[in-house]
């Protein structure tokens, strides 16, 4: 392995994500770590604003679910920190903590069919 890039991979190694799902306590991996679930979204990634704040979210936006004019997601987002050139950098324990926090507090529980289930207001 080339020398630049063993320090991309260790760099990557130290990049720090939250993953959220709702109903679920929020988990901190590396972005290598969070890799796997991308690959569960396949070509089916959305990319949005978490909302209220600056960080980003990547998400399977099959599991976007609208209503009226209301938007709920109903599975796990990888919540990151874009810098400006494209990158991502690791997110701080200010970050990871607020981040949590926004996402628990859009927290609902909706209902279809009888049965109960969190999702995230979006």
């Amino acid at each position: 392995m080339k020398k630049s890039n063993q320090k991309r991979n260790q760099h990557n190694n130290h990049q720090y994500v939250l993953v959220v799902a709702p109903g679920k306590r929020s988990e901190i991996m590396t972005l290598r770590e969070s890799k796997d679930i991308l690959g569960r979204f396949a070509q089916h990634e959305k990319v949005s604003m978490v909302p209220t704040f600056d960080l980003m979210m990547v998400y399977d936006k099959r599991a976007v679910l609208p209503l009226g004019d209301e938007i709920y997601l109903t599975g796990a987002a990888i919540i990151y920190a874009p810098m400006e050139d494209g990158r991502i950098r690791s997110l701080t324990l200010e970050d990871k903590q607020l981040a949590s926090r926004i996402m628990e507090m859009r927290t609902v529980t909706l209902c279809a069919d009888g049965k109960e289930f969190p999702a995230f207001h979006l």
